[in-house]
């Protein structure tokens, strides 16, 4: 029996075995799509009067070094800083010794968490 994907909002593809937990972009930074997305959100949810937290969009920034924006060229976790904005980042297969001094030079609160989810790794940088 030949079984299709249904992909939708709700149900993803099958990622294929062995592959990185998420796709990383041939170049670093957000695509512009992603960019004006979360533009589009904050914007809504703004003129609405809620506040938005974005999540996900440079987790594992210094392992891909595009947490600044001088490392992305465009976009960088720096500017929220700049903003006054908390930023929360984290790293999976880095130690903290790897990555906390440049994310507290940074401003940024750094945290380490184990890349299974059954594992009860969590090491703040701060």
């Amino acid at each position: 029996m030949n079984r299709r994907t249904s992909v939708g909002p709700c149900r993803r593809r099958p990622r294929a075995r062995g592959s990185d937990r998420r796709h990383r972009p041939s170049r670093p930074g957000l695509d512009v799509v992603g960019v004006f997305y979360n533009a589009t959100l904050a914007n809504d949810a703004h003129a609405r009067g809620p506040s938005v937290l974005q999540k996900n969009d440079n987790e594992q920034c210094n392992q891909y070094e595009e947490c600044t924006t001088k490392q992305n060229g465009g976009f960088g976790l720096d500017q929220y800083v700049d903003a006054g904005k908390p930023v929360f980042q984290t790293e999976h297969k880095l130690e903290t010794s790897q990555f906390c001094d440049a994310d507290n030079a940074n401003d940024c609160n750094g945290v380490r968490y184990a890349f299974n989810p059954n594992d009860k790794v969590v090491e703040t940088c701060r």
